[in-house]
């Protein structure tokens, strides 16, 4: 009589994968890493303005939700959404929001998976000198958690005069097309 209630009590409860499976720990933006030209990554970076700046980042603490599967191998999926604002020494936005998503599904074999994101900007010329800020934002719509970090970098200017007309400043010549 006992093992016929305890085996109603297992029939009758939910599938495994009717709940999102919480993380084990906090959401955390972890590994932010400066590319420098020769693919080098460093968590400090400097540059002139006119070039790109680009970073990568890994993801750790995320909700998996276990897809229910009678006769296949566990799958469980994740679904992280990113926005990254740059901005100048003043807080000006210098380029558009840039966003992004990371929703895929995992198998067994990836139990210690980490996204790696990677994003990359164009500062302006005239852009002006001093730190940089990179604020990123990450959203884990499945344990509904949210984590924000902000990273700075410096950017070596030339101040450019005010002027009320249309002017040519700093004209350089150059010996060879990828020369000073």
């Amino acid at each position: 009589m006992i093992a016929l209630f305890i085996l109603f009590v297992v029939l009758a409860s939910p599938p495994a994968g009717a709940w999102p499976q919480k993380p084990s720990s906090e959401l955390k933006i972890v590994d932010v890493l400066f590319e420098d030209y020769n693919g080098d990554l460093s968590p400090h970076w400097q540059m002139r303005a006119g070039e790109e700046v680009s970073l990568s980042f890994r993801v750790e603490g995320f909700g998996r939700l276990l897809l229910e599967s009678q006769d296949g191998p566990r799958q469980e999926r994740v679904n992280l959404h990113y926005q990254i604002e740059l901005g100048d020494p003043l807080g000006v936005l210098v380029t558009p929001q840039g966003q992004g998503a990371v929703e895929t599904t995992l198998g067994p074999e990836d139990a210690e998976w980490r996204p790696k994101i990677n994003w990359s900007a164009r500062v302006p010329f005239s852009a002006p000198g001093g730190n940089y800020r990179v604020r990123i934002r990450l959203s884990d719509r499945i344990a509904n958690r949210e984590s924000v970090k902000e990273v700075s970098f410096g950017v070596r200017a030339e101040p450019v005069p005010d002027s009320n007309h249309l002017q040519v400043v700093q004209l350089e010549y150059s010996s060879s097309e990828a020369g000073p």
